[in-house]
């Protein structure tokens, strides 16, 4: 009975100085400082050993999403640009970063640099809100390390930010200052192109580019003809144009979307299909959505005594000879509105002048716009006054126009560099090269 125990207790003895080996030699026991020590280097490693540096997507908690380029020297020094701006993306700006255990193991960016911009809590450096800027972060916990990318999230407002491993191609274009050139082909184009859409079959899907807010907006007309649906994305600029933070078209998502030097447009990239960018000449839905009573628009008229450039219609000798009639009495037209008044009113005046006084002779109507059709009845001279039916023998050709309904209400394009906001006309059912026109209040 003593030798059993004695054996006993020497296989337990021996069995407890095996498990202490094992403890001090396993790195998976190993001491938690030792770890972090080790996990750290890595990261530093990860980050410095990239010959060409990182692209990077920085995504805000406000929505916000921008590219930058990141290169990490060993020694603590991070070079960058962003296109947040046109200098940003041009100028390459450098600052001190480090690795550090927080609450987790986290890169600091500890000096000004572009990343800085969006943690800035004044909103006159970012456009954010005062005080808490575009709530971007400071310092950033690793999350995740995959192939040639590295996840991060920020310490204090969780903005997410993605390095990807860039090519020399793409270090050099972004030297070159190719996020620039984006940034700048871009307000370029849409200065110069307005109402832009995509074709989806036989419809036309709206394509909104908001510069300033960096935000770019699908929008189609469903089949009620009434119901307009819009998806709405941020975007960050890349070196080919730009890219949507989520948009999708068709139910798949938009991965970019891309400018064609050879053709100097854009085409929207998703679903393994190409979708060209166009301009149309006029707003790409119809009038009669925002024009009416309370609406957007509810009149069509002149500022001055003339049509607005760059646009044929046979009303134009309609007016013309208003005009002259008016101008053989020593009287001159200042201008002309047709206007939608009520739920169920509309009038059509003409503004003149007599010397140095000024008068407005006017006619209302019923109205009813089913859609866009325009249907005026029970005219009545001289809604304000007894103008109209003074001046009848100067307006008579007016009004026999306006009696000439009913009226395809619709977008009038002009020809004129010189007419810049849009135009309303009313054209004659009858007729369609016939339409009283004017600009839109």
């Amino acid at each position: 009975m003593k030798f059993r125990s004695t054996h006993i207790f020497i296989f337990l003895v021996v069995l407890f100085a095996f498990g202490a080996c094992k403890k001090e030699d396993d790195p998976i026991l190993a001491d938690p400082d030792s770890r972090l020590s080790e996990y750290l280097a890595n990261s530093l490693a990860f980050l410095t050993e990239a010959p060409y540096g990182y692209k990077a997507s920085l995504e805000t908690v406000e929505g916000k999403t921008f590219t930058l380029f990141m290169q990490f020297d060993s020694d603590g020094r991070v070079h960058m640009l962003s296109d947040f701006a046109d200098a940003s993306a041009a100028t390459v700006g450098s600052s001190s970063y480090r690795l550090k255990a927080l609450q987790r193991p986290s890169l600091i960016f500890d000096t000004y640099n572009y990343i800085s911009i969006f943690a800035d809590p004044q909103g006159s450096v970012n456009g954010g809100t005062n005080g808490q800027g575009l709530k971007g972060d400071n310092d950033y916990s690793f999350v995740k390390f995959s192939g040639d990318t590295v996840s991060l999230l920020g310490n204090k407002n969780a903005s997410a930010l993605t390095l990807i491993r860039a090519s020399e191609d793409e270090k050099d274009g972004f030297i070159a200052g190719q996020l620039r050139t984006s940034r700048e082909v871009l307000h370029s184009y849409l200065q110069s192109n307005s109402n832009l859409y995509i074709a989806d079959g036989t419809n036309k899907v709206a394509f909104a580019v908001d510069a300033n807010n960096r935000t770019v907006t699908l929008s189609r007309l469903e089949e009620d003809g009434i119901t307009i649906s819009s998806v709405t994305s941020s975007f960050a600029y890349t070196q080919q144009g730009i890219t949507p933070a989520q948009l999708t078209f068709n139910g798949a998502p938009v991965e970019a979307i891309a400018w064609q030097a050879s053709t100097s447009r854009y085409t929207m990239q998703t679903n393994g299909s190409s979708y060209v960018v166009e301009s149309n000449p006029t707003p790409v839905f119809p009038l009669y959505l925002q024009f009416g009573f309370n609406k957007t628009y509810s009149t069509i008229g002149t500022t001055t005594n003339s049509l607005p450039a760059g646009v044929n219609s046979a009303f134009n000798d309609v007016w013309s000879t208003v005009n002259a009639n008016f101008t053989s009495t020593n009287r001159a037209i200042r201008y002309m509105e047709f206007k939608i008044i009520s739920e169920t009113q509309a009038t059509l005046s003409v503004f003149y002048s007599s010397g140095t006084s000024n008068f407005v002779a006017d006619m209302s109507f019923t109205y009813s716009l089913q859609q866009n059709l325009l249907t005026l009845t029970s005219p009545r001279r001289d809604y304000s006054n007894g103008n109209w039916t003074t001046r009848l023998a100067q307006l008579r050709v007016l009004e026999e126009y306006i009696l000439k309904g009913p009226f395809v209400l619709d977008w009038v394009d002009s020809s004129s560099p010189t007419v810049t906001v849009p135009l309303g006309g009313l054209r004659q059912q009858s007729d369609s090269q016939s339409f009283l026109y004017g600009f839109l209040k």
